[in-house]
C-alpha cells in the first residue's frame, strides 16, 4: 500500500523512479590529548587539509558551468580564508593540547551554533556552509574519501538524513530525478541547487531516510510537497500524464517565448533577465527576455585573480550590449564586501560587513578601481542601451559623487 509523506517543497517538478538511500559515513572524532611537542605536527595537518580542500574547490571552480554551483564554490572558499576559522582551531591546540580532529570538530560546532541562532532565516542556512567545509576538512585530516553522488548506476531519487551544498554540487546530474530529506530549509544552498537544475526537491521531512530500504519505487510531488512510496499503478499512470502535460506546456511556451508579455486589458510587461556573465545572458536571450534588469558584475572581479582592467571588463560589456540590441542592459556596479570577498584584497572587519563597507563606499573609497569599470561602461554604451545601476546606496552624497565622477570621465573621452 502506498505510503505519503509530507515536506517542504524546495524546487518544484515532479518525478517518478526508484529511491537510492544515500546514508554518509559518521566521523568519529578522535579526542586523544596530544604532547607539547606534537602540537607543530597537528597545526600543520590542519593547515594541509584546508589547503588540499582549497585546491579541490579552486579545480571544481575552473571547470564548473552552473552560475549556482559556482556561487557556493566561491562561499566556502571565502569561509575556508576566513582567519577566524584557522585560527581558532590552531588555538584550540596550541592552548588547550586538542588533536587535530578534535580541534577543528570543536571550531565547527561553535561557528554552526552561531549562525544556527541567527534571526534572519538566510544567514542562519549558512550553517549549513560551515558544516560542510567542516566536514571536508575532517575527512582530509582523517585520509577518507567521502562518499558522493557523482557516480550513480540508474536514475533514481535519492533520499538522505542531510545533503549538503557539496553532496548536490556533485551529483550525477543525469542520473538524480530528485531528492528529499529529514533536515534543510527551502532557502539553503541545497535548495537553490535543486531550483537551478530544475529537479523537484523536499527537505525538512524529518524521518524519511529511516522509513525506507532503498529500491522502492516512489514518486517526488514538488509541487505538492508530496513523497508517494509504493504508489499505485493507477498513481503512477495518474502522474506520468501530469508529467506529459508539464512537457507539453514547456514546449507551448518554447513557442510563445518571443511574443510580448501583454495583460489581458493590454498593459505591457517586460520580462528581464539577472545575469552574472555573457554564458547567463546566452540562456536569457534564448528564452526570450526583453533585455537585463540586473547584471551582476562582481563576477567578474571574482573570478578573476585580480581587479579586472578597463579593457578587460569593456570587452565583456561590449559583448552584452551588442547581443541585446536596443534591449536595456541594466548593470550593477562592483558589489564587494559583505559576504563577497575577493582572493587578492583583504577587506576590514567590522561588526554587520553584510551592510558596512561594501558596493558604493568601497568604489568610491577605491576611485581607481571604480573609475576603470565606468569608463569601460561609458565606452560600452555606444553600442546598444546600457544603464548604471548602484548598489546599497544609504545617501544621495553617493550618488552625487558618482555624477561627478561620470561627468569628470565623460569630459576626458
Amino acid at each position: 500500500m502506498a505510503e505519503k509523506l509530507k515536506g517542504i517543497i524546495a524546487s518544484n517538478g515532479v518525478a517518478i523512479g526508484k529511491l537510492f538511500l544515500f546514508d554518509k559515513e559518521e566521523l568519529v572524532i578522535d579526542k586523544i590529548t596530544i604532547k607539547d611537542e606534537e602540537k607543530n605536527l597537528h597545526i600543520k595537518k590542519v593547515e594541509d587539509a584546508i589547503s588540499s580542500y582549497f585546491t579541490d574547490l579552486d579545480n571544481k571552480e575552473k571547470n564548473e558551468k552552473n552560475e549556482e554551483v559556482l556561487n557556493i564554490v566561491r562561499a566556502h572558499k571565502e569561509l575556508l580564508q576566513d582567519p577566524y576559522f584557522s585560527d581558532t582551531i590552531k588555538e584550540k591546540i596550541q592552548n588547550e593540547n586538542k588533536n587535530a580532529e578534535l580541534a577543528t570538530s570543536e571550531t565547527v560546532t561553535q561557528m554552526v551554533m552561531v549562525m544556527s541562532a541567527l534571526e534572519d532565516e538566510y544567514l542562519k542556512e549558512r550553517a549549513d556552509d560551515y558544516k560542510d567545509i567542516g566536514f571536508q576538512v575532517l575527512c582530509k585530516i582523517k585520509n577518507l574519501v567521502p562518499k558522493d553522488l557523482s557516480k550513480l548506476d540508474e536514475e533514481c531519487i535519492v533520499i538522505s538524513k542531510e545533503l549538503t551544498p557539496s553532496d548536490t554540487s556533485n551529483m550525477d546530474k543525469e542520473k538524480v530525478l530528485g531528492f528529499a530529506t529529514d533536515l534543510g530549509g527551502k532557502t539553503s544552498h541545497v535548495s537553490i541547487i535543486a531550483q537551478n537544475l530544475d529537479i523537484p526537491a523536499l527537505v525538512g521531512m524529518q524521518d524519511v531516510s529511516t522509513k525506507i530500504k532503498g529500491d522502492e519505487m516512489a514518486i517526488i510531488d514538488g509541487n505538492k510537497g508530496l513523497l508517494i512510496i509504493n504508489p499505485s499503478q493507477e498513481e503512477i499512470e495518474e502522474y506520468r500524464n501530469l508529467i506529459e502535460k508539464e512537457k507539453e506546456e514547456r514546449q507551448r511556451l518554447e513557442k510563445v517565448k518571443n511574443l510580448q508579455a501583454k495583460t489581458l486589458d493590454g498593459k505591457v510587461c517586460e520580462v528581464s533577465a539577472n545575469i552574472g556573465n555573457i554564458e547567463d545572458l546566452k540562456v536569457a536571450i534564448e528564452h526570450g527576455c526583453d533585455g537585463v534588469g540586473l547584471f551582476r558584475t562582481e563576477f567578474l572581479y571574482m573570478e578573476n585573480d585580480h581587479f579586472p582592467t578597463e579593457e578587460e571588463q569593456y570587452k565583456v560589456y561590449k559583448e552584452a550590449t551588442q547581443m541585446l540590441g536596443q534591449k536595456p542592459l541594466v548593470v550593477r556596479t562592483l558589489d564587494i564586501g559583505g559576504d563577497k570577498g575577493l582572493d587578492y584584497y583583504d577587506f576590514p572587519k567590522e561588526e554587520n560587513p553584510f551592510l558596512g563597507y561594501r558596493a558604493i563606499r568601497f568604489c568610491l573609497d577605491h576611485q581607481d578601481i571604480f573609475k576603470a569599470q565606468l569608463r569601460a561602461l561609458l565606452r560600452a554604451s555606444a553600442f546598444g542601451n546600457l544603464k548604471i545601476m548602484l548598489p546599497y546606496v544609504i545617501s544621495t552624497d553617493e550618488i552625487k559623487q558618482t555624477r561627478e565622477i561620470l561627468e569628470e570621465l565623460k569630459k576626458r573621452s
